[in-house]
């Protein structure tokens, strides 16, 4: 078994003043460049054991939870600015990762949770709201990021490239755009074109030539059945809509207040809380 290391997050009051600073950067003129979150290169870990296939589905539900709460902060985006009474549709497209969460480890990639970031009408995230609030949940989110090894980092590009990112951005522009469309239903969208991954996936693993050719029969099955269990029913899970409602629940009551609150949500902290 291969052991993970859990990187801690920044405390509220520290997280807060992070994101004010990135926002008043704005975003990198170099692509290639990234805003940190948390610029700390090394902070004590703690660690634990898993098999390939149980860091799979672990990285999986973070994945549709992230893509979840990305859609709330939308919808939310869609009634504060009222997108939907603009006489032409906002456009949504693919780009860059701009924010991260940390940075990755010697032996493990900082894989983003969200499958692509967007521009919104050509502009980044943060510059289509005037809420402060939202803009900086905006980073959180689209920052997120778990510590995988280089083979669940391939497969994750693959599946992005295969449909995850087009899936994102297609639901992205109907929730934005759509008078009373839910962030529910965009993840029951989101997660029904997600299932056509499957096939390709099954393909790539067993491809010498892919570079993430599994060659063990039993972890290439554990892996298949991993993916299976992420694509399958996770809207109905409590810790998914739980996390999701309360993130609405706190951005909501931040939203136009003239101190945006004691601080941004925290997802790594929600989580830890609902054990």
């Amino acid at each position: 078994m291969t052991r993970i290391h859990y990187r801690p997050r920044q405390s509220e009051a520290q997280y807060r003043e992070r994101l004010n600073y990135l926002l008043s950067k704005g975003a990198p003129t170099d692509p290639e460049k990234r805003l940190y979150v948390d610029p700390t290169k090394y902070r004590p870990q703690a660690s634990t054991q898993q098999l390939a296939a149980e860091r799979l589905i672990a990285y999986g539900r973070r994945r549709a939870e992230s893509a979840a709460r990305v859609m709330a902060l939308g919808v939310l985006t869609r009634e504060v600015e009222r997108l939907d009474l603009r006489p032409k549709s906002v456009s949504v497209a693919e780009t860059g990762v701009i924010w991260q969460a940390f940075q990755g480890t010697k032996t493990d990639h900082a894989c983003h949770t969200v499958p692509t970031c967007l521009k919104i009408d050509g502009l980044d995230p943060t510059l289509i709201t005037s809420s402060i609030a939202l803009k900086r949940n905006f980073i959180v989110e689209y920052a997120d990021c778990m510590l995988m090894p280089d083979s669940i980092n391939r497969i994750d590009r693959i599946v992005d490239d295969k449909i995850g990112r087009d899936a994102f951005a297609f639901v992205m522009f109907h929730l934005l755009n759509e008078k009373g469309a839910d962030w529910r239903q965009g993840f029951d969208a989101y997660r029904d074109r997600m299932r056509e991954v499957g096939v390709g996936l099954e393909r790539v693993i067993h491809d010498q030539k892919s570079g993430v050719h599994v060659p063990d029969d039993v972890e290439q099955r554990r892996i298949l059945d991993a993916m299976n269990a992420v694509e399958e029913g996770l809207l109905g899970a409590p810790a998914l809509v739980s996390s999701v409602e309360q993130l609405v629940s706190n951005v909501t009551k931040q939203v136009g207040s003239d101190d945006a609150g004691p601080g941004v949500s925290n997802p790594e902290r929600e989580r830890k809380e609902r054990g």
